[in-house]
Parts: structure tokens; sequence; C-alpha cells
């Protein structure tokens, strides 16, 4: 039987990416970094974002060469439900060094920022 995790909040960094995601009280496996996230995901376990109309898997898309990223949507537009969740008050980001951080934006989000950032 396959379990899932189901995430609720999240953590961010300062220019508002996703670094880890949190399920509900006493999870042990809360928070969890993306790049965690990301490796359980390849390896069969279930993250979902839990939605008024049932669950909405977490999925991983990109590859190694454009970059992974974590996306969540049951809506016709594709917004990705994961940017909605609230910031996780529980307990702090899990601990990290710069080279661990995992850039969860879609390459298109990517751009944008880049084309904000020069303006």
């Amino acid at each position: 039987m396959r379990s899932t995790r189901f995430v609720f909040t999240c953590h961010r960094d300062g220019e508002g990416r996703v670094t880890d995601l949190c399920g509900g009280a006493h999870q042990d496996w809360s928070p969890r970094p993306v790049a965690g996230v990301i490796d359980d995901i390849g390896a069969g376990l279930s993250y979902a974002v839990p939605w008024s109309q049932g669950p909405i898997a977490v999925t991983v898309r990109g590859d190694e060469a454009t970059g992974r990223w974590l996306h969540s949507s049951g809506r016709r537009d594709d917004a990705n439900e994961l940017d909605a969740l609230a910031a996780c008050t529980r307990h702090a980001a899990t601990e990290r060094t710069p080279q661990s951080t995992v850039d969860v934006r879609s390459p298109a989000d990517r751009r944008l920022d880049e084309q904000r950032r020069r303006g």
C-alpha cells in the first residue's frame, strides 16, 4: 500500500520560492526540503495538497538539464497550488547549505523573474 504525505503549509526563501513542504501537526517527516520531496516522489512516495474537491497530487516537472521543480494542479489553468500554501508556523525550516537549495520555479517563471530584475 502506497502512503501519501499531505502538505498543508510550506517554508519559502526571501524571494518567495518554496524551500520546504510541511505536513500537519506531529508529522515526523515534516518539514521536508524540496530536494528531499523530489527524491521521495522518484522513489514512489506520494505527496498531495488537500483541496475541497479532493487531494491534488504533487508531481515533479522538468528534468536534470532544465531543472526539476514541484507542481500540484487540479485546475484547468494549471496554476501551481503549492504557490497558494500558507507559511508554516509550527517549526523552523530545515537547515541547508546554499548548494542544496532547489529552485522550484518552472523555467518560464525563472525567465519572468530574470526579466523583472533587469527592469
